[in-house]
C-alpha cells in the first residue's frame, strides 16, 4: 500500500477591478492511485501593499505555484498595481493600513 499526499492548485480566480487573485488548493490523499480524501483551502493575494511612507511593495509570488505566478504576471500590470496602491493610500485611515510592524 502506497498512501500519498499531494497539494494541487484546484482553482485560480481573478476578482474585481484590482485583479485580486483567489486560489483554492486541494490536499489529496491517495492509496495506490485511488483518491481517498480531498480537502480545500482558500486564500487571496493582492497586487501590492503599503510600505513606509506610503511606498508600494509589490506582492512576492515567487513561492506560489507556477500557474499562479503566470496568472499574476499576466493580470497585474503596472496600471493595476498603481491603481490598487492609490486605493490603499486613499483608504489607509479607514482600514488602518500601513507598513508591517517591526
Amino acid at each position: 500500500m502506497a498512501v500519498t499526499k499531494s497539494i494541487e492548485v484546484g482553482r485560480i480566480e481573478v476578482v474585481g477591478k484590482f485583479k485580486n487573485i483567489q486560489i483554492r488548493t486541494d490536499t489529496v490523499w491517495r492509496d495506490n492511485g485511488i483518491e481517498l480524501s480531498r480537502t480545500h483551502h482558500r486564500k487571496s493575494i493582492d497586487p501590492c501593499r503599503l510600505g513606509d511612507g506610503d511606498s508600494r511593495i509589490d506582492q512576492d509570488v515567487s513561492n506560489e505555484d507556477p500557474k499562479v505566478q503566470e496568472v499574476c504576471n499576466q493580470v497585474w500590470t503596472e496600471k493595476v498595481k498603481r491603481d490598487f496602491h492609490d486605493h490603499l493610500v486613499e483608504k489607509r485611515d479607514i482600514f488602518k493600513l500601513g507598513p508591517e510592524p517591526r
